[in-house]
Formats: structure tokens, sequence, C-alpha cells
């Protein structure tokens, strides 16, 4: 069975050398690298005016210094480099012991800071220590700030315990909030209880309660859809995106569509300062998902091509993952239209750039590319040249123990085995008998290799029963046709007759009447 998968559905040319990036990416590379020295720069002229206020007599401007260990936290915390943004807005908490009430609206920011942090790093229970001191400690202050970062810490708290499992106590955290602001007098207070409601239903999507998720946002939607407030508006945006995600997710093509056009549209009515880039990427590569799916192949690479444009221009740590996806897809996307040399430069970027990442959903797509790569080399012929990015995919992931990565090898290795037994089609048509020999016993380890990781998947096991039959194991390539019929039914059964419909190898014909003869179910 082919080694091709659709295009994932959630919530990313002249003729060159195919190692090089697209052009845009390289502008994008480069303003990176610019803004990189930058930061540098300016965090060592920050520690200067720290290290010179520390050795004047009584620590100089004690309120410059813990001003800039604030700044710092924040800037470093903004690239992504969590450990040094936790020390320094450690070192403030520390530095401005006994003075708390002189500070303490930065005090109440570096605690959520803090918190955020801990959740990036995965220490929840420490996440969590550092919300609950700041409902603690602010919760009966009057006034932003430090009274606005209670409800923020409520609302992470409320995400935590989502991810946690806590549903019963996550809805109860996000219900709380609803009561306590949803009347408030303050347009900034009224706004955390319809961030409550939205989080709300995303407790309801994660406990399996989709149809009730949906009927929330929407409520939502109608409920703050004419606000004038900018704030609300943004949260409102964000809930028609959530709605277009969802259905999206449950293959509802035609309302995930509509979700995601009213967002834009949206978007294009606030004021600039005001817009959420990232959410108007991750609808960009939603929009180009679906323009795949309906065959609307100029739509879909625009689509695609404007997501990685506002990934690009967003600090680094809040994309990512969506900027790695939409790149790994753009390039999916232009070896089916068989447009090779732009998909391996797409492809080979989300190597270059997110290779060394230890992120698994990082690794996962990482994976993908490679496998991608592999098959656009082999469908192109240069059956070398894909078994060497095969052998890459092994190498970099082959003793990963994350599910979703081992996937992605599964199915590299699969793919490798069908080159070896395509090859062993042609030696046959040659003549080379033994020759024919060698490439199946290849193709044997690649597929064997792929089930110990995937058990179970249908295509693996539907190619090992082929390389059965092509090897003479006719009793085995039986039986192992029969249990793949009968547990996947018909659908299974044409698949595998599909497999073999445009060959003209003697062997297929043969392949054909043996599948045709199997009763589904």
């Amino acid at each position: 069975m082919g080694p091709e998968q659709p295009p994932p559905e959630q919530p990313s040319d002249l003729e060159r050398d195919p190692e090089a990036a697209p052009q845009q990416l390289l502008e994008g590379s480069a303003s990176r690298v610019e803004r990189g020295r930058s930061v540098e720069q300016t965090l060592a002229d920050w520690r200067e005016i720290i290290r010179r206020n520390d050795a004047l007599p009584g620590g100089g401007d004690v309120a410059e210094s813990v001003a800039f260990l604030v700044r710092m936290g924040q800037l470093l915390k903004a690239e992504g480099r969590w450990e040094e943004a936790r020390g320094c807005h450690e070192e403030f908490l520390r530095r401005t012991r006994g003075s708390e009430e002189r500070w303490e609206a930065d005090i109440a920011s570096a605690l959520l800071e803090l918190g955020e942090i801990a959740e990036q790093q995965g220490r929840r229970d420490d996440a969590w220590g550092h919300y609950e001191e700041v409902v603690h400690r602010f919760g009966s202050t009057q006034g932003p700030p430090p009274y606005d970062a209670v409800p923020a810490a409520q609302y992470r708290m409320g995400w935590l315990l989502c991810f946690l499992g806590r549903f019963d106590r996550a809805r109860a955290c996000f219900k709380e909030m609803l009561l306590r602001y949803g009347h408030a007098p303050e347009d900034w207070l009224r706004v955390q209880a319809v961030q409550a409601h939205r989080g709300l239903a995303h407790v309801f999507h994660a406990e399996g309660r989709m149809e009730e998720a949906l009927a929330s946002l929407v409520e939502l939607s109608r409920r703050h859809g004419d606000s004038t407030d900018t704030a609300t508006r943004g949260v409102v945006l964000r809930a028609l995106f959530d709605l277009g995600w969802m259905y999206q997710s449950s293959r509802d093509a035609g309302r995930a569509r509509t979700h995601y056009e009213e967002v834009l549209r949206g978007c294009a009515e606030l004021p600039m300062y005001s817009l959420d880039e990232e959410m108007i990427a991750d609808t960009h590569q939603g929009l180009a998902l679906l323009d795949w799916n309906e065959g609307r192949w100029a739509e879909s690479e625009s689509h695609f091509q404007e997501a990685l444009r506002r990934y690009v221009g967003l600090p680094a740590p809040r994309c990512r993952e969506q900027h790695c996806r939409a790149l790994t897809n753009l390039g999916w996307f232009y070896v089916k239209q068989e447009r090779f040399e732009e998909g391996h430069r797409c492809l080979h970027e989300v190597v270059a750039r997110y290779g060394e990442s230890s992120e698994p959903v990082i690794q996962e797509q990482v994976a993908r590319a490679l496998r991608t790569r592999g098959h656009a080399f082999g469908a192109r012929g240069l059956a070398e040249q894909a078994r060497e990015i095969y052998a890459e995919l092994v190498r970099r992931f082959g003793e990963t123990t994350d599910a979703a990565v081992l996937q992605e090898v599964a199915v590299g290795l699969n793919q490798a085995g069908r080159m070896w037994i395509d090859e062993a089609r042609q030696c046959w048509k040659r003549g080379a008998a033994s020759a024919a020999a060698d490439c199946l016993r290849h193709a044997q380890e690649m597929l064997e290799a792929s089930l110990r990781l995937a058990p179970r998947e249908p295509i693996v096991r539907g190619n090992l029963a082929f390389l059965a039959f092509l090897q003479g194991r006719w009793e085995e390539a039986h039986a192992r046709l029969e249990e793949l019929v009968r547990e996947g039914g018909e659908e299974v059964r044409q698949a595998l007759l599909d497999e073999v419909r445009d060959h003209t190898f003697y062997l297929d014909e043969k392949w054909s009447e043996l599948v045709r003869k199997l009763t589904p179910g």
C-alpha cells in the first residue's frame, strides 16, 4: 500500500540548489540574526548598568538595577531563554524583599512571568505555586496594577488544571471568574470574564464534549460579538478561530472556512497595535489546508506563504511549532505538485533550522520533513539520495520514545521498503532475478523494522503481504491479506487493488486476483 498520507488537519521558483533556503526565508533568517545581535547588545548594556550600580557604595541606584532586571527577564523570556529569564526574575524578587509595597506591581508581574516560564519548562507544580501566590498576595488589592495580575493568574490556573486532567476543578475555576468579573464596572475586568468563557469551552473540548465546546464558543461570540471594546473584540476573534479549528479537526470544512474567514475580516477592522499576529498566521495555515484538500492549489500556496511571512516576523519561541509545521506542510504541498526543487528547499530549511530541537512536537515535524524528502527523491527516480535521507531519519530518531515521532520513522521505513519492491520489479523486467531477490531482502528488512515501530499499521502490513506474495510465500501472503481485509473492510481491499492498478508487471494481475477473492468483514 502506498506511502503517501493526506495533509494534516489541525490547529506552513527558479532552478536553484535544492539545499538552499527559499528567498523569503533567507530574508527572515537574516532579520533574525540582526535582531539576535541587537538583543545581545541590549542585554550586555543592561548587565553593565547593574554591575556598575552593584560596585557603588550601597548598591548605587537600586531602583535602576531592579528595573533593568525586570526588563532583562522579560526580554529573555520573549527569546525563549527560559532559565536565564527565570534567574533574572528570581534575582529581582530577592533584591526587593523588605520593600515589597514599592515594587508590588512589578512583583506581581514577575510572579506571573515565573509561572509562565515554569509551564514552558514542564514544572507545573512550580507554575501553580507562582500563580497561587499572585492570587493570595494581591487578590484583595484595588485597581490595576497590581490587581490586573490576579485574573491573569486565575486564568492560567484554569488552564493548568485542564492540562492535568482535573476538569471539574478547571471548570469551577473558569466559572468563578465568570461570576467574579462578568458584571464588573471596568472594561478591563469584564474582558477577563470573556477570556474565562473561552477557557471553559476548551475544558469541554479536552473532555471530549465537543457539542458543549462548540455551543460555548458560539454563545461567547453571540453575546460579545457587537462589543466596541478592542480587547473584548480580540477574545471574540480568538473564539471564532477556535471554532474554525474545532470544525476543521472534525472534518467540517465548510463551517471551518466560514469561521476562519470571519476571523480575517474581523482582524482587518481592528487597530494594528491590537492584532494577534500569531492567530492570523494560524488562520492562514488552516485555510491553506482547507484549500489544499479542495484542490485550490493557488489559494493554498498563497495562504501558506502568508502564514510563513507572519511567523517569521514573530519572536521565535512564540511560534516555533507552527512555523515548523507550516514549512513542512508547504514542502509536502510542493512535492505533491511535483515542484520538487521548491519542496526540497522548504524541507531542507525545516531540518536546518529545527533539526537539533529536543521538543517532541518539533522533532515530529523534522522527521516528517525528512521522510517527505525521501519520498520526493524516490518519486524522481533518485533512489540513492532517497535512501540516504531515510537512513538519516532512522539515525536521528530511531531510538526516540515519542510515539508521534516513531510513527514518522515507521512511515519512512515503509516508504524505503516500497522503493526496494519497485526496484525488484524493474530487475525482474530486465530478467535479473538474482538482483530482484536482493532487492526484496532489503525491502523485508525495511518493512519489518517499520512494523516493529507500528505493529498495527495497515500500510506496512499490506506491503509485507505483497512482499511475501512476490517471494513466493503464498500462504503467508494470503493469511496476512485475510486479516487485513477482515479488520479494514472494503476500503482496505480497494487500497490493495489500487496499489498495482497502474503497473504492468505480470505478477500484479495475479496479486489482484488474490485480493478480489477476499471477502471484507
